[in-house]
């Protein structure tokens, strides 16, 4: 009865954890706190957690640390195995070739005992002995790492390892070096290394070569030079070493370009955007007309005077239409060749520019009828064309505008 207080106590802090408390014995915790045996315990328990855990990642990581070197390791000696192999096969096939009986000698020989780390101190073996599987840091034991696979267990010191799915090499001069007898000496090792002449099968019916023999005198003769036909002397035209191409053969060669003749001029035109009414003083009448005259080819293209020289006379007759008498002609003006050549402009288009002022007689109306004919020696071409008394294009005064 009495260990059923202390117990309840225990269990209930409190009020109630100070049933049956000896006396002397002062609580240190306040009310409804806990004692202090459990503050430390728990205290301890939280320090040790954290320790195993930093020392389980730790040790994990030296371990992999390791395997991977140890994985590195054994790649390096399986590549090196693999080199060899491919060695001894180019040897074992450059034997088959040849028949002879030639003894493999592998240069070196594999050590697949991984070899001793001078840094490595004799400490490093006993951690390795104690290190086991990484702790997590539940506490809990962790499988090893699988990402490489479970390493093959090396064969005992002394044996060579042998390719995957390949049978180990045999040596071809075996049998022969124990039919052969005791060993040769360098010499006859050469001579036996020499690839033997080919001798004819007799039931081949091929001779045998013969030995080669020294030329002799008649050998080194030389042959006599027999003068050929005489032959007369070749072209003087052609020059000498001319190669004589077959018939039919062309030959590319430069071709001056052919220029095509220039047009001849066709037929006069009247000028009428640019043709018209003209003032020779300042004040606004009428006082004339200016004509451009233009040359063309047969198909109405304009030329350029520039390119012929004109020799021609140049007649022009100017009649009012508004005039109903029996001699409506307002005018007549004669030009020589030589005044002809002088009317020649190129601007604002290549013709004869033709300036003519009223004479006796002044048109009534507002249009002329213009004929003009220029004649040469045997040649004649004429035009004519309704004009208004305005004032030509080609002589009009421009101003800015301000």
């Amino acid at each position: 009865m009495n260990s059923f207080p202390r117990d309840l106590g225990r269990l209930l802090p409190g009020r109630l954890a100070s049933v049956n408390r000896p006396r002397g014995v002062v609580a240190l915790g306040g009310s409804g706190g806990a004692s202090v045996p459990i503050c430390v315990a728990s205290g301890f328990v939280a320090i040790l957690l954290l320790t195993s855990g930093c020392r389980g990642r730790a040790q994990q990581d030296l371990y992999h640390a390791k395997l991977t070197r140890e994985i590195r390791v054994l790649e390096d000696k399986l590549y090196a195995a693999d080199y060899q192999n491919r060695v001894l096969r180019d040897e074992l096939q450059r034997a088959q070739q040849t028949g002879d009986g030639i003894q493999l000698h592998p240069t070196d020989e594999i050590i697949l005992d991984p070899p001793e780390d001078r840094t490595r101190n004799s400490a490093g073996q006993a951690d390795k002995e104690e290190l086991g599987d990484p702790f997590l840091d539940d506490g809990s034991g962790a499988a090893p790492d699988r990402e490489f696979g479970e390493l093959p267990a090396p064969p005992p010191p002394g044996q060579t390892m042998e390719a995957p799915g390949e049978e180990p090499l045999k040596d071809p001069g075996a049998n022969s070096d124990q039919a052969s007898g005791p060993a040769k000496s360098s010499g006859d090792e050469s001579q036996e290394e020499s690839i033997p002449l080919p001798t004819p099968d007799e039931k081949s019916g091929v001779e045998p070569t013969p030995d080669p023999q020294p030329p002799t005198a008649d050998d080194q003769q030389v042959p006599p030079v027999i003068p050929g036909e005489l032959q007369p002397p070749g072209n003087d035209d052609q020059p000498p070493g001319k190669i004589e191409l077959p018939p039919g053969t062309k030959m590319l060669r430069y071709q001056s370009p052919t220029l095509e003749p220039p047009p001849e001029p066709d037929h006069l035109e009247l000028h009428d955007g640019l043709s018209g009414g003209h003032q020779f003083d300042d004040d606004s009448d009428i006082d004339g007309l200016y004509l451009i005259l233009t040359v063309a080819d047969p198909e109405g293209s304009t030329l350029s005077l520039d390119d012929f020289e004109v020799d021609a006379a140049l007649t022009v007759v100017v009649l009012d239409p508004n005039d109903t008498s029996d001699d409506p002609r307002v005018g007549r003006w004669d030009f020589t060749p030589d005044q002809v050549r002088e009317l020649i402009r190129s601007a604002p288009v290549s013709g004869i520019h033709i300036p003519i002022a009223w004479q006796d007689r002044l048109p009534t109306g507002d249009d002329v009828i213009v004929h003009i004919r220029m004649a040469a020696a045997e040649e004649e071409m004429r035009c004519q064309g309704r004009l208004k008394l305005e004032e030509s294009v080609a002589m009009s005064n421009w101003l800015p505008r301000g």
